[in-house]
């Protein structure tokens, strides 16, 4: 609270510039990510966190930060707000607003090969645009994204290579009984993030198992 405080009057100070709603929607966005990420692996949290319906209000209000933020933005930062953008309108349910932003991050990707984060976005829309696709009943779309996600992967992807790949479109197609695309999915990740976890997830199908699949912390791992 006392951040956000900070933030607010900074924002008041300096009315034009994009920094400060910008920090307020990743400090409202944080949580939220937390949350849904919790419950993509499957384990009990240590302390209360947002449930669906708070995540999905406080989405509409990250967005909300964004989207200023975004009409005080020069081009170059327009593509890295994009992917928070379209982030938010995914969760609070505003899908074809989530689903023209992520069209767009694709559509500026080109142009945007300097941004060292470029891969890292590319990679948020397709997965994006997969859960969408889901969402229409479209699974082979689905898995055409997922592919996709996979391939803009590398090393050189800061977020991708530390903090992991998004796994939420994978769960769900593996929900579906999707295997195959997931174990591709999941192939590709190997080459650029936590190949010790990837191995053992790959073995735990070929046995029928349903691993958890999440980017998170797993106390179940050694230290790969």
């Amino acid at each position: 609270e006392q951040s956000r405080a900070f933030l607010e009057r900074g924002e008041q100070i300096q009315p034009d510039s994009y920094i400060w709603a910008s920090e307020l929607g990743t400090l409202t966005l944080r949580p939220i990510t937390v949350a849904l990420g919790i419950r993509l692996a499957g384990v009990s949290p240590v302390r209360a966190t947002l449930t669906d319906e708070e995540c999905e209000r406080e989405a509409a209000i990250a967005l909300g930060h964004f989207e200023r933020a975004l009409r005080l933005s020069d081009p170059p930062r327009r593509f890295s707000l994009l992917a928070d953008i379209a982030d938010s309108a995914f969760i609070s349910g505003d899908i074809a607003k989530a689903g023209a932003h992520a069209e767009e991050i694709l559509h500026l990707a080109s142009v945007n090969t300097k941004n060292r984060h470029w891969r890292d976005h590319v990679h948020e829309a397709h997965v994006l645009l997969g859960r969408i696709a889901l969402r229409k009943g479209d699974v082979p779309l689905a898995i055409r994204s997922l592919e996709e996600a996979g391939k803009v992967g590398s090393p050189d992807a800061p977020v991708l290579r530390s903090f992991g790949p998004d796994f939420f479109l994978a769960s769900e197609l593996l929900d579906r009984g999707e295997a195959a695309a997931v174990l591709s999915y999941l192939g590709e990740c190997e080459r650029f993030w936590k190949a010790g976890r990837i191995v053992r997830w790959r073995e735990q199908m070929s046995r029928g198992e349903r691993p958890r699949l999440h980017a998170g912390f797993d106390p179940d791992e050694s230290n790969d």
